[in-house]
């Protein structure tokens, strides 16, 4: 599970890395032959990149838990399982809520669908029932969750916005 979890965050720190390069050439384009901003002014643009980035992943990732936990209320046989995906269902909405004010104090506009893979996930799992339903959604959420705190303490880290830096306090339950 940790080589996952590193391969994932690596992959996460590519594509960062990547949009960043780009971002930074579209806005040496658009400066008009001014010049390349100096070191300060690429600092902040990256920490802003990766808050943005960031704010993005998790709107993503508590609408994708939202939606995995109404389907695992439906789906799934134990009641056990069927408690856990309401707990998951009130926790991660009223994660979104506070993300939601949060981007919206800061002119953010936040994501309406989730991303790729937790829609490919989704997909899996709509396939499933009974008892194999049960043990991929348990399963899904052990590996989603770690992954998940692996990411919000890498930003809580490395964030140079309070607000944003402060997220995984309140998505923790």
């Amino acid at each position: 599970m940790k080589v996952k979890t590193v391969v994932s965050l690596s992959a996460c720190l590519v594509f960062t890395l990547a949009s960043l390069t780009f971002a930074q050439r579209d806005m040496n384009q658009t400066q008009g032959g001014m010049g390349k901003p100096d070191k300060m002014e690429q600092m902040a643009m990256s920490a802003q990149a990766m808050d943005h980035k960031f704010v993005m992943d998790a709107a993503m990732g508590n609408m994708a838990e939202i939606r995995m936990g109404q389907m695992a209320k439906e789906r799934a046989t134990n009641p056990e399982v069927k408690n856990f995906a309401q707990m998951m269902i009130d926790h991660h909405t009223m994660a979104n809520n506070d993300l939601m004010r949060m981007a919206q104090m800061k002119g953010m506009t936040l994501p309406t669908d989730v991303g790729p893979h937790h829609r490919a996930v989704m997909d899996g799992m709509s396939k499933l029932s009974g008892m194999e339903f049960d043990m991929a959604y348990v399963k899904h959420q052990m590996a989603d969750h770690a992954l998940a705190v692996d990411m919000y303490a890498m930003h809580a880290k490395s964030s140079k916005d309070g607000e944003v830096r402060r997220m995984p306090k309140r998505r923790s339950p």
